[in-house]
């Protein structure tokens, strides 16, 4: 798997990704990221649309990133309305802070900033159906807007 969006030099370095992947697991639905993929809102929105309730994204933020870090994690859970799983690095000017977040958009679990710690989390995907019930993003969403057309249709 490689990540599709790739971040500055990385063009330079690495071939980008072409998928979203999404693997059913005993656990469910899980959505693959890597890093930067996060950042867009695309990403997420092609893994919920394509059933993920889980999406685990490993990353590698820095502590200038780390607004986004939280900010990303939350809105693409709740937007999406399922589970965010972020793994982040520790020391060396990183943000740490791998969480679970749930599809409300709430912190379930978050590790420290500083050191390595394992999240051991448990998760009912019965909440994914109910938030999405309360929150129906995905049964509202309107395909013909995930177009470049969308931008002279609205």
């Amino acid at each position: 798997m490689r990540k599709v969006y790739l971040w500055g030099d990385e063009k330079l370095k690495y071939r980008a990704g072409e998928k979203y992947p999404v693997v059913s697991t005993k656990f469910g639905k899980v959505g693959l990221q890597i890093c930067y993929d996060m950042e867009l809102p695309e990403p997420s929105r092609i893994q919920a649309l394509k059933g993920a309730e889980i999406i685990l994204n490993v990353s590698y933020w820095s502590m200038p990133a780390r607004t986004r870090w939280f900010i990303d994690m939350r809105g693409n859970a709740l937007f999406n309305v399922l589970f965010m799983s972020g793994t982040n690095a520790v020391k060396d000017n990183l943000c740490g802070s791998s969480m679970i977040v749930g599809p409300d958009g709430e912190i379930i679990n978050r590790a420290s900033e500083t050191e390595q710690e394992l999240l051991i989390t448990e998760i009912d995907l019965d909440y994914v159906v109910e938030m999405r019930s309360k929150f129906p993003y995905l049964n509202d969403f309107k395909e013909d807007t995930f177009t470049m057309e969308a931008l002279n249709k609205y």
